[in-house]
Formats: structure tokens, C-alpha cells, sequence
């Protein structure tokens, strides 16, 4: 029987986007016998689990709540506000699962995930695709080869791994050894403390905004990197893309009125298969965020590039 354990992270005002999320899991994945959703909680309301539930039982899957603040309570290396982005690194404690799919809220799963459950990652700590950030975010994870940067996005985490080699220590460790601000603090976390313990997934499996926009060689002038995936993976990717991942400002993510994300409309469609995802649309009034969205999805990637060498800092 083909099992498949997910887990997402949210507090309320990320439930509705989180709840698509679901949806798009549930309707892509129905020939997996048993999908289970574990969802780490903060401060979401009872009536907003009882919907969640609802969809799930619609789904004929199972869907479970665990309260983050209780579990960091115990386990906590960090600043008590910053529990939703650090959570997910006690996975291997909340849960008794062997392995499971970290998935943020903010994508749609486009594909059949399948291949992932029967992904031999015995060796790895992790699965995961390539990131296309900044050289300031790579070096801020003290990485030897910052070419093997991953998107923290969506994870294979391989649980029994964590406990084998006790990578909660790990991870305490590097945080209180890199404890500055600074970029992806999370991601900076895993990236630093799982350097070779990647297996690094396709691109199909995390499409961000960046994937649709620029060509291989030009992410690799962009990051300051010295490969990156072919031409013909990130071809595919954008073919056949499993999960679409709406990364960064409100153009690209659906849920804002302006969105102009080429998966815009699907992810509407998802909204519109239950009364709890088929929310009004938010908008965007921030003059730097409108900036922002005109520079990053209107100018021409090749000009977009010229004008970021010129002013970036790393």
C-alpha cells in the first residue's frame, strides 16, 4: 500500500492559503492509498480546523493538529516569536513517522507525487531542489560549495535519519554559532548544517517564480554560482512543473488581485472547489511592493540582470 505523510506549518492567517495547499495535494495524489496531513498549528481557531477537516474527510484523508508553542516549548534554540519559522526542524521529534513531505503553504501540488514516495533517500538527510537566491544568503550558511544551496520550500525529510544521527544537536549547534539576522535564517540552518546530506530533486518538484523567468545561464550570473540545472531541466520544469511554488511578492501569488503568475488561474480553480479556499482576493497597496513587482516580473530578464549587477552588494 502506497503511504504518503505531509506537513505544513501555519498560524490563521495563513490557514485559507494553507488549506489550498491541501486541496491541490488531495485532487493531484488520488492514486496514493493513504496521504496523511500533519499540521503544525499557532494560535488557528477551531472553526478553521473544523474545515480543514471537513475537505479531508471529503478527500477521504486524514488530517492532524499539533500546537507549535507546547512542542517548542520543550525544544527551543531560539527567540520564542520566531516559533513558525524554526518548528520544522523538531519534525523528527513531534513526529513518529520515518520519513515526510515539508511543504510551505504558498504553492500547489501540480502532479502526481508518487515518485517521491518511493524516492530512496536512505543515505540523505534530505530531498530537496536547487534555490535560486542571493550569494549573500550562500555564504551566510557557511557552506563549502554553495552551488548545492537548497529551497527549503519542500522537503523529503528523512525522519529516521534525524534521529540516527541526533541532527537536532546539529541544528542547535549551527544556530547558536550563526545566531546574526540576516537572510532564510531557517533555510540557513538546514543548508549549513546539511551540506552533503542532500539528495538535490529535480526542479519539477519546486518551481518558483525565478524557474518561469530566467534561463540557466543567467540564474548562475544572478547567483554568482558556478552551475546550476541545465537549460533542458529547467525546460521541463516549466512543461511539467509537480509543485508550483509562488515565492516572493504579490505578483506572483494568486491570492493577490494583480497576480500574474502563469499558474494563476489554476490555483483559482483550487480555490474554488470548497466555501473555506474561496476567499477574497487581497491586495497590494505598498508603493515598494509595486516597485518591486514592476522591476522583477515586467523588466526584461536580460535588463533585470544588467541593472541588479549594478546595484546588488555581494
Amino acid at each position: 500500500m502506497s503511504r504518503l505523510a505531509v506537513l505544513y506549518s501555519c498560524d490563521e492567517n495563513y490557514a485559507r492559503i494553507m488549506a489550498v495547499s491541501i486541496v491541490s495535494l488531495y485532487e493531484n495524489n488520488k492514486e496514493i492509498d493513504d496521504v496523511v496531513v500533519y499540521c503544525l498549528i499557532h494560535n488557528v481557531k477551531d472553526n478553521t480546523k473544523h474545515n480543514l477537516e471537513r475537505i479531508s474527510k471529503k478527500y477521504n484523508r486524514s488530517i492532524f493538529f499539533i500546537d507549535s508553542a507546547s512542542i517548542c516549548n520543550n525544544y527551543r534554540f531560539w527567540e520564542s516569536n520566531e516559533d513558525s519559522r524554526y518548528v520544522r526542524l523538531l519534525a523528527d521529534r513531534i513526529l513518529k513517522e520515518e520519513r515526510v513531505l515539508y511543504l510551505d503553504c504558498d504553492l500547489i501540488i501540480n502532479g502526481n507525487l508518487g515518485e517521491l514516495v518511493n524516492l530512496d533517500i536512505s543515505k540523505y538527510a534530505v530531498a530537496a531542489v536547487l534555490d535560486t537566491c542571493r550569494k549573500k544568503a550562500r555564504d551566510e550558511s557557511d557552506m563549502q560549495d554553495i552551488n548545492k544551496y537548497f529551497n527549503s520550500g519542500v522537503l523529503l525529510m528523512n525522519l529516521k535519519y534525524w534521529r540516527d544521527y541526533n541532527l537536532y544537536e546539529n541544528f542547535k549547534e549551527f544556530k547558536q554559532a550563526h545566531n546574526s539576522k540576516g537572510m532564510f535564517r531557517d533555510q540557513r540552518v538546514l543548508n549549513g548544517t546539511l551540506e552533503g546530506k542532500a539528495y538535490i530533486l529535480k526542479p519539477q518538484y519546486n518551481v518558483t517564480p525565478e524557474l518561469f523567468k530566467f534561463s540557466s545561464s543567467q540564474i548562475i550570473r544572478l547567483c554568482k554560482i558556478g552551475s546550476f540545472y541545465s537549460q533542458g531541466e529547467i525546460k521541463e520544469a516549466r512543461k511539467k512543473p509537480i509543485v508550483v511554488h509562488f515565492a516572493g511578492v504579490s505578483i506572483y501569488r494568486p491570492w493577490f488581485e494583480n497576480c500574474e503568475h502563469k499558474y494563476t488561474k489554476q490555483y483559482r480553480e483550487y480555490m474554488k472547489k470548497d466555501q473555506f479556499t474561496h476567499f477574497e482576493l487581497k491586495r497590494e497597496n505598498s508603493m515598494g511592493s509595486r516597485i518591486s513587482m514592476f522591476v522583477k516580473y515586467y523588466m526584461p530578464a536580460s535588463l533585470f540582470i544588467m541593472t541588479y549587477s549594478l546595484f546588488r552588494k555581494d
